[in-house]
């Protein structure tokens, strides 16, 4: 087949007759330089059509394409599957049960106060001093600041406080 036959063809005889050569194992470049088209806009022309590469094959993603598929998942699907026998599950009787402890929830423990996570700035050399005090003295860097602020802000602000 030459370049001018294959722009004679309607998009969807391409889609056929290109996934035929590449059923019959050759390549999309040798295809396309086999015609002189370049591989991208072979490619680029039949996503625009419709069409989308799946499984080594190019098919129709319209309705038809889509009923087409549906029928393949439903093929694979229906297959009959091989039968295990299904053990008999034995209830334990209420007495048989060990005592279990209540289950907790996955993730972090809740807070008992709310707490609004903030950046703030605060000069190198003073985070620094801040960080060694932490490593020496063992305190969390948040409460220590908190400490601080509460003791530095009037009462009054303070008082809805919940902790």
């Amino acid at each position: 087949m030459d370049k001018k036959e294959w722009q004679a063809m309607s998009i969807d005889e391409k889609a056929r007759h290109l996934n035929q050569r590449l059923a019959s194992g050759e390549s999309m470049s040798a295809f396309s330089q086999g015609l002189g088209i370049d591989r991208s806009n072979l490619c680029t022309k039949l996503k625009h059509a419709g069409y989308k590469l799946i499984e080594g094959q190019y098919k129709a993603q319209g309705i038809e394409g889509q009923l087409d598929l549906l029928g393949a998942a439903l093929e694979a699907t229906a297959k009959p599957k091989a039968e295990a026998k299904a053990k008999p599950i034995k209830k334990a009787a209420q007495s048989d049960k060990a005592p279990t402890a209540p289950r907790g929830t996955a993730g972090r423990p809740g807070r008992e106060y709310a707490v609004k996570k903030l950046t703030i700035e605060i000069h190198a050399d003073i985070f620094k001093a801040l960080h060694h005090y932490k490593i020496d003295e063992g305190i969390k860097i948040n409460e220590f600041i908190e400490n601080l602020l509460k003791e530095a802000l009037p009462a009054e602000y303070l008082k809805d406080l919940k902790r």
